[in-house]
């Protein structure tokens, strides 16, 4: 994908290492195995807002192609997060289910999947008795604290349950 961006002159006025991320970003999506932009921005050393624009380029060239790429579930987030934290299956299990109790309730687009990923992670963590800090968390996700908060508090109020420490 990267190099048919860079035949389609998506590089001009940007680097080829913005257009080759966000193209790496826009293949894991297509995959259905997104990687937080957030977190590719943290690790290449990118800023956020050049990804985007670059990943909005790559969306408006290649409309065709990319017409079914989907907004991104938190499902897909949960494996990941589960992993860069050491949990294990049984977590993550929980965690799909706290998010599926979620969507039958109310929809849940239009906010950042990885916040709801992380809400449902330390949901699920908290039910089975295993402790996680917000600030680990946002850690790993590239989240703030104030977001992790927010976003705990808020599936747990859909749920109707009680979160200790929020």
């Amino acid at each position: 994908m990267a190099i048919r961006c860079i035949e389609k002159g998506l590089t001009r006025g940007r680097s080829y290492r913005c257009v080759a991320l966000a193209a790496l970003y826009a293949a894991s999506r297509i995959l259905g195995r997104p990687f937080p932009l957030k977190r590719i921005s943290t690790i290449a050393g990118v800023p956020l807002k050049d990804l985007r624009s670059c990943y909005n380029s790559i969306l408006e060239t290649f409309e065709r192609e990319l017409r079914e790429i989907r907004p991104p579930d938190p499902r897909s987030y949960i494996g990941y997060i589960a992993k860069r934290l050491g949990l294990g299956n049984e977590v993550v299990s929980e965690a799909l289910k706290i998010l599926d109790e979620i969507r039958i309730k109310t929809p849940i687009e239009g906010k950042d999947p990885t916040g709801y990923a992380t809400a449902a992670i330390y949901i699920a963590s908290e039910r089975l008795g295993h402790r996680l800090s917000k600030n680990k968390l946002s850690i790993e996700t590239g989240l703030t604290e104030v977001t992790i908060r927010a976003r705990i508090k808020e599936v747990a109020e859909r749920l109707g349950i009680k979160v200790e420490n929020i």
